[in-house]
């Protein structure tokens, strides 16, 4: 037998505190699996979900214990999920159990030497094969035979394994897809235009055939359909929730306030699962990704797709990760380019500045660098966040420029790469020849660069964010959470960005110790006379 699970660690801060797993037989424990040493091995240090498979060969026979130890202390996070034991059994009699969407790898073990091979599956997909090892799935609950005829010239033998293979109906596990045309945001889920077509998707796992979407404040308050597209009226924040069932049973993904629709708002391209990893993206004797560099990138550009309405940027946040300068009147420049046709940053439309020794950081909280522009700048097609004029200097005390915006740590292969950058050519002899934009697809990875957004198409409606200043304000203040009202709290809660509470306030009190919550960006929310209202705040 084997056994396997899933987990997630970030294999640089092993060294800290370390995640490992023991077979117990009795009173002698022995350990199977040490996350540093794998991390060592394979030289991981990123943080993703990855499955680890043990070979339980010597323990064939015996009772065993399994055991997971995290010890050490200032370590990350450790996640565990999906620990099972697979046995191998070839036995007349071995039965086959699956989920509903599962699949089974059918081997050929005929003596002889079979050519030709005729497989039957009733219940899967495919329906038959006439490989020699196929892979069946399948997708609706029941009992289910299988046969395999071989031949070898006229010759030829059928097997058939009588139900065989028994099919576990599973509920679904809801998930909502938001619709493509929106933005993420630092302060919301999803941000939105109004009066304008949006296509919410169904991403349920499990194989649901029914739904119930509850979409407040858009034109389908409710809808059984799986794909519903909705338009929002008016500017607000809303929640929205699916429920997705099937003959096993149900569940539902929920956010609350997680929708901007209108108004103005920051957006960027980090998810909010990310947003708590923010990291500089250090590089060595040659300085940072996303700063002062000796690299030959002159200009780094985020990229952003194209509104669903036009649009008008009036400043950009930037949050840096180091602002450490010797060129304290460098200008550190920030411009808005149109896309060229091969979908590279061209023409510039609007510029402005901040020096060097302006920029800021806080160990604290994610603080932003603000880059205001005289005029808001009109965008109607995809368009880059160019950023310019970082540094790179040394002084005779033999201290660098050390600038560097937060980055979001290299996603695997194939992921979303919005980074670009303005690079000098080479030629053989190594020698420049130019200078060219490329995009950053080797190292997927987005720069927390955001965009202050407003849609041009929408209405003069009192946002959010304006209404709640005169009812309740939320502040952060060394490590607290500072309300003030002229109204009567009934409930004060705090969420995630991606909706989920993390904390739940007493309203006897309007200082809240935050000191507890991770670094990031929270969307508390308020119960203020009977009315709800939602305000972002960064710790």
């Amino acid at each position: 037998a084997t056994c396997s699970f899933y987990t997630s660690f970030h294999g640089a801060f092993a060294v800290l505190a370390n995640i490992t797993l023991n077979v117990v037989v009795g009173d002698v424990s022995t350990e199977v699996f040490n996350g540093l040493k794998w991390s060592d091995e394979y030289d991981y240090v990123s943080k993703n979900w990855m499955k680890i498979t043990v070979d339980l060969a010597e323990y064939a026979g015996q009772s065993v214990k399994f055991r997971f130890n995290y010890k050490g202390f200032d370590g990350d996070d450790v996640y565990i999920d999906d620990f099972k034991i697979t046995a191998v059994d070839n036995s007349e009699g071995s039965k086959i159990t699956v989920n509903e969407g599962g699949k089974v790898d059918y081997t050929d073990l005929s003596e002889g030497e079979p050519t030709e091979w005729a497989w039957s599956f009733p219940g899967g997909t495919p329906a038959t094969s006439t490989e020699q090892n196929p892979t069946v799935i399948y997708k609706e609950a029941g009992t289910y035979s299988a046969t395999l005829i071989v031949k070898a010239g006229e010759e030829s033998s059928t097997y058939t394994r009588t139900d065989f293979v028994t099919v576990v109906g599973v509920a679904p596990k809801a998930k909502i897809g938001f619709p493509a045309e929106a933005y993420l945001s630092p302060f919301a889920l999803a941000y939105v235009p109004t009066n304008t077509d949006l296509q919410f998707t169904d991403l349920s796992d499990g194989f649901p055939s029914a739904w119930e979407w509850k979409i407040p404040g858009s034109s389908k308050p409710t809808t059984n359909e799986q794909h519903p597209v909705v338009n929002y009226p008016n500017e607000g924040l809303y929640g929205i929730s699916l429920k997705s069932t099937n003959k096993t049973g149900n569940d539902s993904d929920i956010y609350i306030d997680a929708i901007q629709a209108g108004g103005e708002q920051y957006i960027w391209n980090i998810t909010p699962d990310e947003s708590s990893q923010l990291a500089q993206l250090a590089l060595g004797w040659y300085g940072n990704y996303g700063g002062s560099n000796w690299l030959d990138i002159h200009s780094f550009a985020e990229g952003f797709h194209k509104p669903a309405s036009t649009g008008l940027i009036s400043e950009v946040d930037i949050y840096f990760a180091s602002v450490t300068t010797v060129t304290p009147n460098a200008e550190i420049k920030v411009a808005i380019h149109k896309a060229d046709a091969a979908g590279l940053p061209g023409e510039e439309v609007a510029s402005t500045v901040v020096l060097a020794k302006d920029l800021k950081y806080s160990d604290d909280t994610y603080l932003p660098t603000t880059f205001t522009f005289e005029q808001p700048v009109a965008v109607d097609d995809d368009f880059f966040v160019v950023i310019s004029g970082f540094p790179n200097e040394t002084n005779e005390l033999y201290q660098s420029d050390d600038i560097a915006m937060f980055c979001v740590p290299e996603r695997s292969a194939g992921g979303n790469a919005t980074t670009y950058n303005y690079l000098v050519d080479y030629d053989e002899d190594n020698e420049p020849t130019g200078i060219s934009w490329y995009k950053n697809d080797e190292s997927p990875t987005s720069f927390a660069v955001a965009p202050k957004f407003k849609y041009a198409v929408d209405t003069s409606i009192t946002n959010v964010d304006a209404a709640m200043q005169i009812i309740a304000k939320a502040t952060v203040v060394a490590g607290a959470l500072v309300i003030e009202t002229n109204g009567n709290m009934e409930s004060l809660s705090i969420y995630d960005t991606s909706g989920q509470q993390v904390k739940v306030c007493s309203v006897n009190s309007l200082v809240v110790d935050i000191n507890e919550l991770p670094k990031g960006i929270y969307v508390v929310r308020m119960v203020v006379n009977g009315e709800a209202y939602a305000q972002k705040i960064m710790k």
